[in-house]
């Protein structure tokens, strides 16, 4: 009977192993340049910009990768043309680095969390918090749309 239990928690083990394997190749497309405040010199006066921030610790579970996944997806799939030229950017930062820990108490972080950040003329005039993401975790298509929708607000608002 033991060893039943052995094995089965083995192979429990190991297919979280695979799972974040494999959600570690899918971020490689991310930035991890870090700035040095949300309110930092991030662009030069005259651009606009829409940051995405996801934010996590050191160890994260499936559910963290798969927000970071999403994440990225959506704003990759809704948003290429302006990740080209620039005016939207995507970032997973760990608040757990020393370099890091200020976002924490910038954007009152206390779990896990994408931010949508609103640049101008190199200031950050506002931001917010997508707390659905935790929600519609278990539903991709609206995950996506969601954060998708969120993104297309701040940048309506740049453009006007």
């Amino acid at each position: 009977m033991r060893i039943f239990k052995i094995v089965g928690i083995s192979v429990i083990l190991a297919c979280i192993m695979l799972v974040l394997f494999h959600f570690s190749g899918q971020t490689a497309k991310i930035e991890e340049t870090i700035p040095q405040n949300p309110s930092g010199n991030i662009a030069s006066d005259s651009d606009h910009k829409v940051i995405v921030y996801y934010f996590h610790g050191k160890y994260r579970c499936y559910s963290c990768n798969l927000i970071e996944h999403f994440t990225i997806q959506s704003i990759e799939e809704r948003f290429s043309d302006e990740l080209a030229k620039g005016s939207v950017s995507v970032k997973a930062l760990d608040v757990q680095k020393p370099e890091n820990k200020h976002f924490i108490k910038d954007y009152s972080l206390y779990t896990k969390s994408v931010i949508v950040s609103d640049v101008r003329g190199g200031k950050e005039i506002r931001w917010k918090n997508l707390p659905k993401v935790w929600e519609l975790l278990r539903n991709e298509v609206a995950f996506k749309s969601y954060v998708q929708a969120e993104v297309n607000k701040f940048l309506e608002s740049v453009e006007s």
